[in-house]
């Protein structure tokens, strides 16, 4: 019974991720389908791969690795846009 949440947990994350990478493909005619689907079968084996190996807190860890690098960039953006908002401000 207690693999029952695991199971569920699983195939929310990897449907998340499937829907994901669907909307970010959807606003785009110019990639090919066999591009989007490509990628939707290599994101959906690396999160049932990460899963399998190391369950969720492989996942997890993962994501944390992954989006840390992201976030740097996502603070230097928001740094250099208030100071751009300050000085046409002035």
């Amino acid at each position: 019974m207690r693999s029952q949440p695991r199971s569920l947990l699983s195939i929310a994350r990897l449907n998340s991720a499937s829907s994901n990478n669907l909307s970010d493909c959807v606003d785009q005619p110019e990639i090919s389908a066999a591009q989007k689907t490509l990628w939707r079968v290599l994101v959906g084996a690396v999160a049932g791969l990460l899963l399998y190996v190391g369950g969720v807190t492989a996942l997890q860890a993962a994501s944390i690795v992954f989006g840390l690098p992201i976030g740097f960039v996502i603070v230097a953006i928001s740094i250099d846009m208030f100071k751009t908002m300050r000085r046409s401000g002035e």
